[in-house]
């Protein structure tokens, strides 16, 4: 996956790597005993999965990205259990179900970890008694005119008798705003 995915080439060391290797050899272990044990239940390896999405998610990395790491992964079983299998004698229609069975379990594990992906974007921009993002206290006066801009953008929508877009012409309500976004931080991302 490090020499096929360049997002993943760097060192897998700490904590995460731990994870990434561990994850990854479950998956391998799982694809088998599914393709074993067809009926056998996902219940538990389908909360890593999300777990998985969401870590994903936070490190900035898109679901394609995953899905392309999945696929080579997927790539990966398929060579060792074709050698394993040609040498067991199997058929032509047992190589095409195991073709079949893989393709289907990576997209299994895309399709989980979409989920991780989605929690952890509802997670992030979830209301909280707490505010999110940066305060406009801490922004410099050019930054503090763009918020101003943003705000107006939104609320000179608002009919001008109820519309609270002059309170933030005082830099004391101003202060008090907190600017939080989700999504890409760069330009056509």
């Amino acid at each position: 996956v490090r020499q096929s995915v360049p997002e993943y080439a760097e060192p897998l060391s700490g904590t995460s790597g731990t994870i990434a290797m561990a994850v990854t050899q479950a998956a391998i272990v799982h694809c088998v005993d599914v393709m074993l044990n067809p009926g056998q239940p996902h219940e538990d390896w389908e909360g890593v999965l999300r777990k998985v999405g969401g870590i994903e998610w936070h490190a900035g990395r898109s679901l394609d990205i995953l899905r392309g790491a999945y696929r080579v992964g997927g790539q990966v079983v398929w060579r060792h259990v074709l050698g394993y299998a040609r040498s067991q004698g199997a058929s032509t229609d047992t190589l095409h179900w195991c073709a079949k069975e893989i393709s289907a379990h990576v997209e299994m594990l895309a399709g989980i970890s979409a989920e991780g992906y989605t929690d952890a974007d509802d997670d992030a921009v979830a209301y909280t008694v707490a505010p999110k993002g940066v305060q406009a206290a801490e922004f410099d006066g050019a930054q503090r005119a763009l918020l101003r801009v943003l705000l107006g953008t939104y609320l000179d929508r608002v009919p001008a008798e109820v519309s609270p877009i002059r309170r933030y012409d005082d830099d004391a309500a101003l202060d008090a705003v907190h600017l939080a976004w989700a999504g890409a931080t760069a330009p056509g991302e």
